[in-house]
């Protein structure tokens, strides 16, 4: 019998994006190899997580225990006097700040966020050498291409960070080990509270910009139209190679809807291969739907249908003809696979 190939990963969620944790997780255990065994933890506040969300998490893991084992890292009581500048998060998005100070059995682990699908096994990433650097991480295209005043505007206080090598946070490699010997902690809690634009984000991009070893970045693609037209073509050349980004864009390992949620489509000018991106991650859900309980499913289909019924008076305030608004609708979620799905909910013919 071979040995199995252990790869620690470390998530943050809670209730509101259980759905996607579960679509996320069930992706990344579907796609392992027979070789690949995921110690998975996830830092939230365990008193409020629903009893049947974890419920849903302790069938998967029976289910799939021959591939995964789920811990839950209790985090009640974290944040107290902590800065958030934007109203979409919470102080939860500091805890990957303090994985060290939680996790002492492993000296390297992945964190990955949740609002993604992995298609491609994990421990050829999770192998990488990084034990000269603090991080692995994956540069950001977008913040990367933008003129040099937009750039500044964006990282707000972060003044200090390089404008070519900002990276994304929401998947990496991080060196524990390291960052326990460097001992960060109160460095960190005093950055929390600052009020950084991007909290942890430009945290993370602030302390260890120098010491970061780049990913390639076939493990965030983010599908959204409205994203990429934003990015300078040959400032993206400039920060990948021509195979790097030939493999992100016809073989990428981690699909990132960072900057629209499949479940949370504000726009409809999207191309047909990005509406194929997204259809991934309700092919995704679909599979992994009996082990999500059906309050939670009810919720997510509650959001996309308050999300559509935005988009229609969007739309009539601007005077658009309403039958071009439902056929437009009605074209969006027939590309998705979702026309039966969600039938009952959306009036669309």
């Amino acid at each position: 019998m071979k040995t199995k190939n252990t790869v620690p990963i470390v998530f943050t969620f809670d209730n509101n994006f259980f759905v996607a944790a579960m679509v996320t997780f069930h992706s990344m255990l579907r796609h392992a190899h027979e070789n690949t065994f995921y110690d998975i933890f996830i830092m939230l506040d365990v008193e409020k997580f629903k009893a049947e969300n974890k419920n849903d998490l302790a069938r998967l893991e029976n289910d799939f225990s021959h591939k995964c084992k789920i811990t839950f890292i209790d985090m009640k009581n974290f944040g107290d006097g902590f800065a958030i500048q934007d109203p979409r998060f919470n102080f939860s998005v500091y805890y990957r700040l303090f994985i060290h100070n939680y996790i002492h059995i492993y000296d390297k682990v992945i964190f990955s966020d949740v609002d993604i699908i992995i298609v491609k096994d994990l421990n050829e990433i999770y192998q990488t050498d990084i034990s000269d650097y603090y991080l692995g991480a994956i540069k950001q295209t977008k913040v990367n291409s933008l003129s040099p005043a937009r750039f500044k505007k964006y990282i707000n206080k972060a003044t200090d960070i390089k404008q070519g090598n900002y990276f994304n946070a929401g998947f990496l490699l991080m060196n524990l080990k390291k960052i326990r010997e460097g001992n960060f902690t109160e460095e960190f809690i005093k950055l929390s509270k600052v009020g950084f634009n991007n909290n942890d984000q430009d945290i993370l991009n602030h302390v260890f910009q120098n010491q970061v070893k780049y990913i390639g970045p076939k493990y965030c693609y983010i599908p959204a139209y409205s994203y990429f037209k934003k990015i300078d073509r040959s400032k993206f050349t400039e920060m990948f190679s021509p195979a790097e980004i030939n493999e992100y864009e016809n073989d990428p390992a981690i699909i990132h809807y960072a900057s629209m949620k499949p479940w949370n489509i504000n726009k409809l000018e999207i191309t047909d291969l990005e509406l194929e991106k997204y259809k991934l991650w309700w092919d995704e859900f679909n599979q992994g739907l009996t082990y999500i309980n059906n309050k939670a499913v009810f919720d997510l289909f509650k959001k996309l249908n308050d999300n559509m019924i935005k988009i229609a008076d969007d739309y009539n305030q601007k005077q658009t003809i309403p039958k071009t608004l439902k056929r437009l609708v009605a074209l969006t979620f027939r590309k998705l696979g979702l026309e039966n799905a969600v039938k009952s909910i959306l009036s669309i013919d």
